[in-house]
C-alpha cells in the first residue's frame, strides 16, 4: 500500500486530470469543432467466496459471504478532435502494479487512447478481496482462486471499456466544486496526550468535493463522476 500522503496526492492528481479533461471537452463544443462525446458502462466484479479479504484480516482471512456486490465503472470521453480519455473506477482496496499495467495496456489497444490518458482508480474499500499480495512481504504466492479472479477482472474491465466505446454519444459537460463534512481527522490525542488512531473533530482534512457531470444531448440520464476524500472502512 502507498503511504497516506502519496494516496492523497494520487487523488488530487486524478481530480486535476479530470478537471482539465472536463474543460477541454466543454470547449470542444465551440464553433468550428466537433461535439464532445462520452460513453459509460458498469460491470459486476464480485469475487468468489473463499478468496482472501483485503483490509479485513489479511491473506489468512477468507470471504464467506457477500453483503453487497462489488462493481467497476468505465467512462470513455472524447473531445472534438477525437482525443480519448478513459477512467475506470473499482470497488477494490487497490490494484497491484502488474495487474494495472495489464488492464491499461489492453484498454489502450482496445480503444486506441494514449497510455497516460487511461486512469485506474480504486475506492480503497476494506470490504473487498485481497489485491496487494505482490506488495507485501511474507504472504506467499497467490492461490489459484486469486489468480483466476485477477484474470477475470482484467477481462471484465476490457469488456466494459468496449461497451463504453459503443455507447459514445454527444454530451454536455459541466464541472462543479463543493464541500462535504463527512470526513474527519483520525489522528487525535489519547489520555496521555499522544497522537493515536482517534477522532479529532478539530484536525485538518480535505473537505473539497468536485463533480463532473456528462448529460446526453438527447436528454438521457447523465453520468456523474465525483471525488471526495474519505476512508471507506465502514463494514465491520
Amino acid at each position: 500500500m502507498r503511504p497516506a500522503s502519496a494516496h492523497w496526492k494520487t487523488l488530487l492528481a486524478l481530480a486535476a486530470t479530470l478537471l482539465r479533461a472536463g474543460v477541454c471537452l466543454a470547449q470542444a463544443g465551440g464553433v468550428g469543432q466537433g461535439a464532445a462525446t462520452a460513453g459509460w458502462a458498469e460491470i459486476e466484479i464480485t469475487p468468489p467466496l473463499g478468496i482472501a479479504l483485503g483490509g479485513r484480516g489479511g491473506a489468512e482471512t477468507l470471504a464467506n459471504q457477500v453483503i453487497d456486490p462489488l462493481c467497476a465503472q468505465v467512462l470513455y470521453l472524447k473531445d472534438g478532435k477525437g482525443i480519448g480519455f478513459v477512467l475506470a473506477s473499482f470497488d477494490l482496496i487497490g490494484l497491484p502494479h502488474e495487474l494495472s499495467d495489464r488492464i491499461r495496456t489492453r484498454v489502450v489497444h482496445e480503444l486506441g487512447v494514449d497510455w497516460n490518458l487511461v486512469v485506474l482508480n480504486a475506492s480503497h474499500t476494506h470490504s473487498g478481496p485481497y489485491m496487494l499480495r505482490s506488495l507485501m512481504a511474507g504472504v506467499g504466492p497467490p492461490p489459484q482462486v486469486e489468480v483466476d479472479y485477477f484474470n477475470s477482472l482484467e477481462g471484465k474491465i476490457v469488456a466494459a471499456a468496449r461497451a463504453a466505446a459503443k455507447a459514445l454519444q454527444p454530451v454536455e459537460v459541466e464541472v462543479f466544486q463543493g464541500t462535504s463534512r463527512i470526513g474527519i481527522n483520525r489522528r487525535g490525542k489519547n489520555a496521555e496526550g499522544r497522537r493515536a488512531m482517534l477522532p479529532d473533530p478539530d484536525g485538518p482534512f480535505d473537505e473539497k468535493v468536485w463533480t463532473l457531470r456528462l448529460t446526453p444531448k438527447d436528454g438521457g440520464p447523465p453520468a456523474v463522476v465525483f471525488s471526495c476524500a474519505c476512508h471507506p472502512v465502514i463494514v465491520y
